[in-house]
C-alpha cells in the first residue's frame, strides 16, 4: 500500500540520518539527509493523524524532535503539537499537556511569526483539558486561541474555536448550550466551504441528538458526515462517524447490524486507534452479545473495555 511505501521510505531517511549524525561527514552522502528525513516524518506523521493511528503519529513525532535535537523553530511547535495531540488520543495526559505548553511557549517565544503555531497549540491544549475534565483550564486555552484568530482573520479557526466550545458542553451533558454553539461552528464551516470542519460539526452535532434520545435525527446526521468524510479521504472522522452510527443503530433496535459494525470497527481499532474510542466499541460489542443471549462472549468484551478503561 501506499502507506506502506511512505513509512519504509520515512523509516530509511531516519535510520540514515541518526547515523550520518553518529559518525560526521561520509564521503558520498548527500548534504540534506537530515531535512529528507524530516519531511518524510512530517509527511507521515501526518497521515497517521488523519488516519486516527495516534500510537503511530506519537512515535514518528518523537523520532522528528530526537532529529531536531530541541532546535527551536515552526517545524519543531509543529512537532511538539502533533505528538500532544496523538498522546491525548492515547489518554496518556501528563505528557500530552507537556508538549502541548511546550509547544504554546515555544510559539509566545516567537512572536508574530509564531501566532498561528500558537492558535493550533492552543486548541490542541483545550482538547487535552476537555478530556481530563478541566473545564476551566479549556475555556481559557480557548479564549486565548480565539482572540489569536481574530488577530490572523482565520475564520476558519474561529469556527473551530466554536466547535469545540460546543464539544465540551456536550461531555458536560449541557446539550441545548452544546447544540446552539456546534449550529453555528456547522453554518460558518460551510459558509467557508471548510467540508472536514462541516464533517466534524455534523458528528458532534450527532452526538448531541444521540444523547438526548433523538436517534432518527443523530444518524441522518452520521450518514452526513460519513460521506463527507469518506469524500475528503479523512479515515480517522470516518470511523469515529461509522463508531457513533454504530450505537445510535443499537439505540434504534437494530441490535445484529449494530453487533456487525462494532466487530468490524473493533478490527480496525486495535491497530492503535484512539483508546477511549476502541474502549467505547467493545462496551457496545458486549452489549450486542449480552442482548443476543452470549453471555460469556459479552462478559469478554466487557472485561476488556473495563481494564482499557
Amino acid at each position: 500500500s501506499h502507506d506502506a511505501v511512505v513509512d519504509r521510505i520515512t523509516h530509511n531517511y531516519v535510520r540514515a540520518a541518526e547515523l550520518a549524525n553518529e559518525l560526521g561527514p561520509v564521503d558520498g552522502l548527500c548534504d540534506d539527509l537530515e531535512e529528507r528525513a524530516l519531511v518524510w516524518l512530517e509527511r507521515a506523521a501526518a497521515r497517521a493523524t488523519q488516519a486516527e493511528i495516534p500510537v503511530v503519529a506519537d512515535r514518528l513525532y518523537s523520532e522528528g524532535l530526537r532529529l531536531l535535537a530541541g532546535r527551536h523553530g515552526p517545524r519543531h511547535r509543529a512537532f511538539l503539537t502533533g505528538r500532544a495531540r496523538a498522546l491525548a488520543g492515547l489518554r496518556e495526559i501528563a505528557p500530552a499537556r507537556a508538549d502541548a505548553h511546550a509547544a504554546v511557549d515555544e510559539s509566545r517565544q516567537a512572536g508574530p511569526e509564531g501566532e498561528a503555531d500558537l492558535a493550533r497549540a492552543l486548541l490542541v491544549l483545550a482538547d487535552i483539558e476537555q478530556k481530563d475534565g478541566a473545564w476551566r483550564a479549556s475555556d481559557i486555552a480557548l479564549d486565548e486561541a480565539h482572540a489569536v484568530f481574530v488577530r490572523l482573520g482565520d475564520a476558519s479557526g474561529e469556527a473551530e474555536v466554536l466547535r469545540l466550545r460546543g464539544f465540551g458542553a456536550l461531555f458536560r451533558h449541557q446539550y441545548e448550550e452544546a447544540t446552539g454553539l456546534l449550529d453555528q461552528a456547522l453554518a460558518r464551516f460551510e459558509a467557508l466551504d471548510d467540508r472536514r470542519g462541516v464533517a466534524w460539526a455534523l458528528q458532534n452535532l450527532a452526538w448531541c441528538a444521540f444523547y438526548s434520545g433523538r436517534a432518527e435525527e443523530a444518524e441522518q446526521r452520521l450518514r452526513q458526515a460519513a460521506a463527507t468524510f469518506a469524500d475528503i479521504g479523512d479515515q480517522g472522522g470516518l470511523g469515529w462517524a461509522k463508531g457513533l452510527l454504530a450505537w445510535t443503530r443499537f439505540q434504534q433496535g437494530h441490535i445484529d447490524e449494530a453487533g456487525e459494525m462494532a466487530e468490524d470497527i473493533l478490527l480496525e481499532a486495535r491497530g492503535g486507534w484512539d483508546r477511549w474510542g476502541l474502549g467505547m466499541m467493545l462496551v457496545l460489542a458486549g452489549s450486542v452479545r449480552l442482548w443476543t443471549g452470549r453471555t460469556l462472549g459479552a462478559i469478554e468484551r466487557l472485561d476488556e473495555a473495563r481494564a482499557l478503561f
